[in-house]
């Protein structure tokens, strides 16, 4: 063996260019499979990475239709009292927070925790202290997350004991928690304690618990239910409810994508399997121009064992070359990878830019695998060697027919693959473009927004908040500016109302099973800022009454038909007041160009002077810069308050980007693994093919010397790839419309079997076909029989 591995790298120190090509084509395969494994491991393999993940769930209020995530704080304490159920309740509650002095004022994603949910599932901090219970009663304290500590209090390290202003109320630091731990959310910056002891007002959480050890999640449901009637009776919970275990938020958020990220893996191991492919040719072509060595070896004594041996020795050299290759190729890709993910796919999981031992393990495994793969064709093809026939120069004349079905067959194997990814990345594409083209209903190109929570001390007076945003809103307008307030972030909506059955005055009932409908508070100059169309009745008056409200045409017809609906009303459900209809505006895409609430129906609210709202949008129309005109309402809002921060100030196109991540990022990864495919398709392709005329120098000259056009060589060199192609896109074609169905749901208005779509990916990998034989073939038509045969 280490005279095989002696042989083998001098071997391949003498063929730098095929080494080089090998080493490169499986450090793309692996590198590529082993950055995709680790995002997949991380987020639906892997644990959270908390202690005892494999035991912690959230406990779900189960209603008459359906369960939904969260409880109360009676529910933690009700559970707690529970014997052999947890080992551990803790509760938190979502919620933001305003932060003044030390740099300009910000609005951070400040969760309040219970006392032990940190030392439940958080590593020790950086600086400082965990939450006591003493701390939850009395409030006044904060932890900071490191990402915060480092941006606005310069990694300070007296930081501790400190005092800072959160909503307008000094704070003590007491900890600083490391970078990586993020719960509930990805932009939390700071926590606030949360009690939830028995004496402590009850308040709505959600609960995180961790299952007593030997007791399965089965079990824990079954008593929970078991347990509902007498939690009902005690006020626990309400009446009709129950309690069930559910998966933490950052698993459903996995699990959402769990199927394109299944699809993204899946697809990068079709590019392995075209790498794989392509250096088991290589290594085939090796063999065959080896066979004079072998058949020397062999006629000196070697066995077969012997020759077998060598050549898998050489595949193992190759194929430990590329997993190397591929572990720091795989780190690059990773961090790109993460880079571009969407923040709702990776926030809270085990993904780091750091391949751990699972992805080490992984790709030490692939690379073993991959050797065995491509070594076990031309090591069995070295074993029907025939000394005599080699030796007698049998095989300088014409190759062999079956070594040429072998190459054949795995070119077109190949590039059957290969048109696998170049359909299902064309889908893609081909959604993604009309999911960008969706009209938002609203002039994209000259607005911008930005985002006010409004600070606490406004709720005191009735109509103070909206006073605020009425003078801000004079403020900001001048020649060439517009502007207007909505109770919302556009494109986003102000809120929804669920489980609702809309009844419309003079109409048949509607069925609105399984609907949530967006509404928005909006100022009566709202849509014309906007540049939403007013398509039947009015835009709201100054002081509108309460019951007015103005509904999009989907809405509209969905109610009415082809009935007008100005003048007319209709209410949510039986139990809520009749609101009158004064104007029908066109569908504007709240959520997104994808729309996925409410059916694309909607309807706006005026605002009301006695309201109490904190949350308002500043949209502004510009004549001229958008990023000047921000900037300028930017300090509009803090010549009125110098301490109310400002959240999320972007352009319109910004904000809708945003909304199509998820599909931008999946569409990302697949066209790249199409186009490393396609990439190893035409060097294989043309590997194959600069072989198949160099085996044939004799052949071809002998063809030009007895008359053969320059065309006739290229059509024989370029139609023989063709004809492959031809195979390999028939055989892809039926692989292609099979697997399509699995991308389905990820399509936005597009077919899975859209024949566009399969024509241009057949046609392209023709083409690729063609240009990677056009050099080999060119090269074929300028042979000169006269040198050639003088050789011979």
């Amino acid at each position: 063996m280490i005279s095989d591995l002696g042989a083998a790298l001098r071997s391949l120190r003498r063929a730098p260019a095929f080494t080089g090509l090998v080493v490169l084509t499986l450090a793309l395969g692996i590198g590529a499979t082993t950055a995709m494994f680790s995002v997949v491991d991380a987020v639906l393999l892997n644990p959270l990475p908390f202690p005892n993940a494999d035991r912690l769930s959230e406990i779900w209020t189960v209603t008459d239709s359906g369960s939904r995530p969260g409880g109360s704080t009676a529910v933690v304490q009700a559970v707690r009292q529970q014997p052999g159920l947890f080992t551990a309740v803790e509760a938190y509650q979502f919620g933001s927070a305003n932060i003044t002095g030390s740099g300009e004022p910000a609005i951070v994603g400040s969760p309040r925790i219970s006392p032990g949910l940190m030392s439940l599932l958080a590593p020790a901090p950086l600086l400082g202290r965990l939450f006591t219970q003493e701390d939850a009663a009395a409030g006044g304290v904060v932890i900071l997350a490191e990402r915060l500590w480092a941006s606005r209090f310069g990694s300070d390290p007296t930081i501790v004991g400190r005092e800072i202003t959160v909503d307008d109320q000094p704070h003590r630091v007491v900890a600083v928690m490391p970078r990586h731990f993020r719960f509930p959310e990805g932009n939390i910056e700071m926590w606030r304690p949360l009690d939830v002891s028995p004496g402590a007002k009850r308040l709505p959480v959600q609960v995180v618990a961790v299952r007593a050890l030997g007791v399965s999640r089965a079990q824990v449901d079954e008593r929970l239910q078991a347990l509902s009637p007498g939690f009902r009776e005690s006020g626990v919970v309400g009446k009709g409810q129950g309690l069930t275990t559910g998966l933490l938020l950052q698993q459903r958020f996995g699990r959402q994508a769990g199927q394109a990220l299944y699809m993204m893996f899946g697809a990068v191991l079709l590019v392995l399997l075209v790498a794989c492919v392509n250096v088991t040719n290589l290594l085939l072509v090796r063999s065959m121009t080896r066979r004079g060595e072998l058949a020397l070896m062999t006629a000196l004594g070697a066995s077969r064992g012997t020759l077998v041996r060598s050549v898998l020795v050489e595949s193992l050299l190759l194929a430990a070359a590329g997993c190397l290759c591929g572990l720091l190729l795989a780190r690059t890709l990773l961090t790109l990878i993460l880079r571009l993910a969407p923040p709702q796919l990776t926030f809270l999981t085990s993904a780091t830019t750091e391949l751990d031992w699972r992805a080490l393990v992984f790709a030490g495994a692939l690379s073993s695998l991959t050797c065995v793969v491509v070594g076990l064709l031309p090591a069995w093809r070295t074993a029907q060697v025939d000394a005599i026939d080699v030796l007698k120069q049998r095989a300088q004349g014409v190759i062999g027919a079956r070594d040429d079905w072998w190459q054949g067959a795995l070119v077109a194997g190949q590039l059957s693959l290969v048109l696998v990814l170049l359909a299902g990345s064309g889908l893609m594409l081909r959604s993604f473009s009309r999911l960008v083209e969706v009209d938002p209903g609203f002039d994209v190109g000259r607005l911008s927004a930005l985002d006010l929570q409004l600070r606490s001390q406004r709720d005191g007076e009735p109509g103070s908040s909206l006073a605020f945003m009425q003078e801000l809103e004079r403020k900001v307008e001048r020649p060439g500016v517009r502007a207007a307030i909505s109770g919302g972030s556009p494109p986003r909506g102000g809120g929804f109302y669920f489980e609702i059955q809309p009844e419309a005055e003079g109409a048949m009932p509607a069925d609105f099973a399984n609907i949530s409908l967006p509404f928005s508070r909006v100022a009566p100059d709202y849509f014309e800022t906007m540049g939403i169309p007013i398509l039947n009745g009015r835009t709201f008056a100054t002081g509108e009454a309460s019951d007015a409200v103005i509904i999009n045409d989907v809405l509209a017809r969905r109610l009415w038909g082809n009935l007008s609906a100005v003048g007319r009303r209709f209410r949510l459900d039986a139990g809520q007041p009749w609101w009158n209809v004064v104007g029908v505006v066109a569908d504007v895409k709240q959520m997104g160009p994808s729309d996925p609430m409410g059916d694309g129906m909607e309807f706006y609210l005026p605002f009301s002077p006695t309201e109490r709202n904190r949350f308002f949008s500043l949209i502004i129309r510009s004549a001229d810069s958008r990023s000047a005109d921000l900037q300028m309402a930017k300090q509009r809002v803090w010549e009125l308050d110098d301490r109310q921060p400002i959240q999320n100030a972007s352009t319109m196109d910004e904000r809708i980007g945003e909304s199509i991540g998820r599909p931008r990022f999946f569409l990302t990864l697949a066209t790249a693994f199409a186009g490393a495919a396609a990439l190893l398709a035409a060097i294989g392709v043309y590997g194959v093919s600069a072989y198949w005329v160099s085996r044939r120098r004799r052949e071809l000259a002998i063809r030009v010397a007895l008359g053969a056009s320059r065309q006739q060589i290229l059509s024989m060199v370029v139609g023989r790839s063709l004809r492959l192609a031809t195979i390999g896109c028939v055989t892809g074609l039926g692989l292609a419309l099979w697997g399509a169905r699995a991308i389905e749901s990820m399509l936005f208005q597009t077919s899975a079997r859209d024949p566009l779509t399969f024509v241009l990916a057949t046609g392209l990998l023709g083409v690729v076909a063609l240009l990677a034989s056009s050099l080999p073939a060119l090269k074929a038509s300028r042979v000169d029989p006269m040198s050639v045969l003088r050789a011979e």
